[in-house]
């Protein structure tokens, strides 16, 4: 008897794809949207900037209600790169009273000269003023530009999550083996190469990560946005 295509597809286990919009907070219009999108049900999980300028009460509140509508997760997008400010006293090095830009923490990272306390407590006050203004813990945590990725701010990342919110998974941003990036992609190699490690790391502090990751891409029109495949990507 031959199996029909319906059949087959019922028999396959069910898959949870996370659709995340990152950056609650930047400003305004990128609020109304992510809401907009969560409460039609075209995403259901947002990172939020807790240091962007345009997380107020009243941005909160709505993103809450379009979550309680929809069952959407919130999470916090951990910022260490310009031009945001950060939340903690004491951290270095800033510029003009900003964190410093992203090539420069990169190569920072990568020559050693990362401070991993000085990263663990900007991280654990991010995560205390996520409670602050939603009242629980993040439902998950990642970083704006893959910052939790970098060598000497991961295990601050790691220990401040599994501090301050145990039950929440991590992000990281490794595909899977069979469709891992080439290094004509820099970026999704790059962050795939570094996401091994994390997820070791993770492991040991006992949080979970998400099995595998999409979305690193550039902005050209190389491949039309529409025929960018999803599930081609994950488990």
């Amino acid at each position: 008897m031959m199996e029909t295509d319906a059949a087959r597809d019922a028999a396959q286990p069910a898959r949870r794809i996370i659709l995340c919009a990152d950056d609650y907070g930047l400003a305004g219009g990128v609020n109304r949207a992510i809401r907009d999108l969560i409460i039609k049900r075209r995403l259901n999980a947002t990172s939020v900037m807790i240091g962007g300028g345009a997380l107020d009460r009243d941005a909160v509140a709505a993103l809450v209600e379009a979550a309680r509508q929809s069952g959407a997760r919130i999470g916090l997008h951990v910022t260490l790169s310009a031009p945001f400010s950060p939340q903690s006293l004491h951290f270095t090095p800033l510029e003009g009273g900003q964190f410093i830009p992203l090539g420069r923490l990169l190569l920072r990272a990568f020559t050693g000269r990362i401070d991993t306390d000085i990263c663990r407590s900007e991280i654990v006050a991010q995560l205390d003023r996520f409670h602050d203004a939603f009242g629980r813990a993040p439902d998950f945590v990642d970083g704006h530009q893959h910052v939790q990725l970098f060598p000497g701010i991961r295990d601050g990342f790691l220990d401040a999550v599994a501090a301050r919110a145990p039950s929440a998974w991590v992000r990281q941003c490794g595909a899977m083996p069979a469709l891992r990036p080439s290094w004509r992609d820099a970026k999704a190699a790059l962050i795939d190469r570094l996401s091994t490690g994390f997820r070791r790391r993770a492991a040991a502090h006992r949080l979970a990560v998400n099995p595998a990751f999409t979305g690193a891409y550039d902005f050209s029109n190389r491949i039309p946005f529409a025929e960018r495949s999803l599930s081609a990507s994950i488990p």
